[in-house]
């Protein structure tokens, strides 16, 4: 009797033999390989709101059999880190390469916070839109996107999301041929409904939804088209919504995920791709810090168990683990694997170096840089510092102890908030349909 697999995995072993093989050093004289060749298909996987350390090889007691099959097959990055607690500011970061921020110029305050504003890219939105509140797109006209790139490629590109801040007419859609919002209806109330102040968003975005309607807008398999296709999923996002534990809503996801996978080597589509999983953030499920942070993924200030995420590239030798990779840092990542460059020139970061990272969250501004991290309340001298090699729980403030190191962290946030902060006016308060989505995703009553 042949041992249970999770799916299909004979065609993919061989596709990782083939990869592998084209990255070997050759010759005997010190030669380099040439560049592998771009997979025919690529596949993003967004699962919203999982922490790294909900998939045992990122520690967990649980182990999702799916995705521990594509991670044994593959490069675990072990440094990832969200650029951000929340799905648009991170998801906006990785449409674009940018660091996302909603720096005013003024340190003691944030930008107000609304659908203009919350991807994090405000800064970048024309001078036209900017002048005209309420019309300026989450997602700028002005920056070029992922999906954009990978079609100029060659690349088909087909999107399925399902987390309803990511619908349009934010602007992560540009460049996709298809782009699929899974629970996009919109019922309005009937007699005698509640509430009483228009549109309720529509139900059906669990992964079964998802998969069905990305299953439905592949094509049929070609030798010589190439595909992209995005799957974002929503399902360990509503662990609280659905009453689950949220190592329960980990499993149900990774069901739907085995499914998928197995469909995609059914057709063919995994002969010759690549797959990159990831999340947009994590979530907080009852640490300590020192400082209290808001519930679940709010952030405010935000610590390792809302940042640290888990980023998985099947097959193994496409790219290497090489420390921190930030969210705006899968833009260049997916590029390269593709074969269409690497946003060199174009990402425009600002000022981070490549061991930094900065949160720019509408009470508090953080930085890291290698092992240590300091956060400055918004408005306020109040700042603290963590040692996170000897403290990753983030539970002791250590500024006392190194003031210059501190000092030497304010001015970098002070240095990065000038740098990355709006120029032109930003409307203030949320639009009905703003609030309409939050309440969707369980933020508003």
């Amino acid at each position: 009797m042949r041992p249970k697999r999770c799916f299909d995995a004979s065609r993919i072993a061989a596709t990782v033999v083939v990869l592998a093989a084209v990255v070997q050093v050759v010759g005997c004289r010190g030669g380099t390989a040439p560049e592998p060749t771009a997979p025919k298909v690529l596949v993003l996987v967004v699962v919203d709101t999982l922490r790294a350390d909900g998939l045992s090889v990122y520690g967990a007691k649980t182990a999702p059999p799916n995705i521990d099959a594509l991670a044994s097959q593959g490069t675990v990055f072990r440094n990832a880190r969200s650029s951000f607690h929340q799905t648009t500011m991170s998801m906006g970061a990785m449409f674009t390469g940018r660091t996302p921020s909603i720096e005013s110029g003024t340190a003691a305050e944030a930008v107000a916070w609304n659908g203009s504003t919350w991807c994090g890219l405000a800064r970048f939105a024309s001078a036209s839109a900017a002048s005209a509140p309420g019309s300026a797109k989450c997602v700028p006209d002005t920056l070029p996107t992922l999906a954009q790139r990978l079609r100029e490629a060659g690349y088909k590109t087909i999107g399925v999301v399902s987390n309803e801040l990511l619908f349009r007419p934010a602007g992560f859609d540009r460049g996709f041929d298809q782009w699929l919002e899974i629970g996009r209806e919109w019922l309005r109330e009937g007699a005698g409904g509640q509430p009483q102040d228009g549109l309720l968003p529509g139900r059906g975005r669990p992964a079964k939804d998802v998969n069905e309607a990305a299953l439905a807008a592949l094509p049929q398999k070609a030798a010589d088209e190439k595909l992209f296709l995005y799957v974002h999923y929503l399902d360990v996002h509503d662990w609280f919504l659905s009453a689950r534990s949220y190592s329960a809503a980990v499993e149900r996801f990774d069901s739907a995920f085995g499914r998928l996978m197995a469909e995609l080597d059914k057709r063919g589509f995994l002969d010759d791709a690549a797959v990159v999983f990831t999340s947009d953030h994590g979530e907080a499920l009852g640490e300590r810090h020192a400082i209290e942070p808001g519930k679940r993924h709010f952030g405010n200030p935000s610590f390792t168990p809302v940042l640290h995420v888990p980023l998985i590239v099947r097959p193994s030798g496409l790219v290497e683990d090489v420390g921190l990779i930030r969210t705006q840092d899968i833009f260049s990542l997916v590029r390269k694997i593709a074969g269409a460059g690497d946003g060199t020139g174009e990402q425009q970061n600002g000022p981070l170096a490549k061991d930094e990272l900065y949160l720019s969250e509408v009470f508090y501004q953080t930085h890291k840089k290698g092992d240590w991290k300091a956060i400055r309340a918004r408005g306020s001298k109040r700042a603290w510092l963590f040692n996170l090699a000897t403290d990753p729980g983030e539970t002791r403030d250590v500024s006392q102890e190194h003031p210059d190191r501190l000092r030497a962290h304010l001015s970098r946030i002070d240095e990065l908030a000038t740098e990355l902060s709006v120029t032109a006016p930003i409307a203030s308060g949320l639009r009905r349909e703003d609030e309409n989505r939050l309440r969707a995703l369980g933020y508003l009553n």
